[in-house]
């Protein structure tokens, strides 16, 4: 399979489960499935680009997968904060 197919996979897991474990702490399914609905097309990309950029081995890929998951769903967030705080200090 491939790495969409392993994203794909794990995010309809992610959806149907009662919980997930993200870094050994039980998410409920209302909260794994509220991060899941901010995905977009950015989180993808930039989820993919991060796994293939990993240099370690991953013992638990699936963990590690659903892991990456969760947390990109905040990260565009954070992203498009820090890119308006660089452009905002860059007219100082």
């Amino acid at each position: 399979t491939t790495l969409i197919d392993e994203i794909e996979l794990n995010i309809l897991e992610m959806y149907f489960n009662e919980y997930t474990t993200i870094k050994g702490e039980r998410k409920s399914q209302e909260i794994v499935r509220s991060a899941l609905m901010r995905l977009n097309h950015w989180h993808i990309e930039e989820l993919i680009s991060k796994y293939k950029s990993l240099t370690v081995k991953i013992r638990n890929p699936k963990a590690y997968i659903q892991t990456m998951i969760y947390n990109i769903a905040f990260e565009n967030d954070l992203s498009v904060t820090n890119a308006v705080q660089h452009d905002m200090n860059s007219f100082n």
